[in-house]
């Protein structure tokens, strides 16, 4: 439904940083979050120097799901409180928003009240957020919310569940995935005109599929997430998530101007999110999961994951290639600035890991460097 309505020195080994690599890195800044001691976790950057800095910086808290303005301003979620220390006796946690200012290093909490605030990403002017709202037993919100010059707050959608969303480069609209009333649709919600215009919709039951509308997909029964509109604004990419296990995520394309849904080639392999677009808005980099299966060990006590996940490139043709094929898992890839590298979170197995580290791979002769060992399970990466 759409609605109109204090920097402290780091010892760079006890970090997890390999100092042999500090004058070698040609990348100019990634951001990550680091595994501080426990849950906790903190923001930081990795300058192209080879400088690592804490943007955040707390022993109790968990500060995730980054993003960076062009002017380096970073939106945050973090479960933060005003006691110095949590509660162990606490069943739940608040996650809300926070903005650290650039120049200063000052950090704000921007949101607050009884929803949990999610997922921020910044307009391409930086002058707006958007987030998603969640709290138990209530429909999912998608919020836009003006940073400058007036703080103030829209919601945008309500729907039982939000599964992705993304700016257009211009910022005047966002790409959506939700489901509502048993239909998973892929929309644009736009700013200006304030109108919901569709793209896609699919049952996410095993029902039959509605014949009615031409906007039907007929090719699957799921749902649509992850979003990723295209630099130039011409294409979202998404992925196609099953309701049945004997099925496939796969990435697929829509060009906006004709509607035509391109389907990436990447048979029996599980397209995992983020999606990240080249500047040419030509390739598509993500991670899959290939020969995937999990089995219960008895004499373990425990499950057992067998495949890998693995990096990989996709055009609008449809072409794909394999870019990692170590056998290991290779976790949430981005392209450096000038698309020559890659950087992912990498672990020598699949299943259940504390902790990832941070790796960059040269995409000319596939030379990969260690940079960091100490990354959070829950990290997400950006390369500036």
């Amino acid at each position: 439904m759409f609605r109109n309505n204090l920097r402290l020195p780091l010892k760079l080994i006890a970090l997890g940083i390999s100092s042999s690599l500090m004058m070698n890195a040609s990348y100019a800044e990634i951001i990550f979050n680091a595994k501080v001691m426990g849950p906790v976790t903190n923001i930081y950057s990795m300058k192209e120097s080879g400088e690592l800095k804490a943007l955040t910086q707390n022993k109790y808290w968990r500060d995730v799901q980054q993003d960076v303005s062009q002017t380096g301003q970073v939106i945050f979620v973090s479960n933060r409180q005003d006691e110095l220390k949590p509660d162990i006796h606490r069943t739940s946690e608040s996650l809300h928003l926070y903005l650290r200012q650039s120049a200063t290093g000052h950090v704000e909490q921007i949101t607050d009240g009884s929803f949990n605030s999610v997922e921020p990403l910044f307009s391409p002017n930086g002058q707006y957020v958007v987030y998603k709202r969640v709290a138990k037993g209530k429909p999912n919100e998608l919020v836009v919310k003006s940073l400058s010059p007036v703080n103030s707050s829209q919601v945008l959608l309500l729907a039982s569940q939000v599964t992705g969303f993304s700016w257009s480069p211009s910022g005047d609209s966002i790409a959506v995935t939700y489901v509502e009333s048993g239909i998973s649709k892929l929309s644009l919600l736009g700013l200006t005109n304030q109108q919901e215009t569709n793209l896609l919709r699919v049952q996410w039951s095993s029902k039959e599929l509605e014949s009615t509308s031409n906007k039907m997909d007929d090719v699957f029964s799921g749902q649509y997430v992850s979003p990723s509109f295209s630099p130039d604004g011409q294409y979202i990419a998404f992925i196609r998530h099953p309701n049945q296990q004997s099925s496939f995520r796969q990435l697929s394309v829509i060009h906006l101007e004709t509607e035509k849904v391109v389907n990436m080639a990447l048979p029996k392999a599980q397209v995992q999110a983020p999606i990240q677009w080249n500047d040419a808005s030509d390739q598509l980099l993500y991670s899959a999961l290939v020969n995937y299966r999990f089995r219960y060990d008895e004499s373990k006590m425990d499950r057992v994951y067998e495949g890998a996940m693995e990096v990989f490139e996709s055009n609008l043709k449809g072409q794909t290639k394999q870019l990692t094929n170590s056998g290991a898992m290779h976790f949430r890839p981005v392209y450096s600035p000038d698309e020559r590298q890659i950087a992912y979170l990498f672990s020598d197995r699949l299943g259940d890991n504390r902790q990832f580290a941070l790796r960059v791979m040269t995409l000319a002769d596939a030379h990969e460097k260690e940079l960091f060992n100490k990354v959070s399970v829950q990290s997400t990466l950006i390369w500036r």
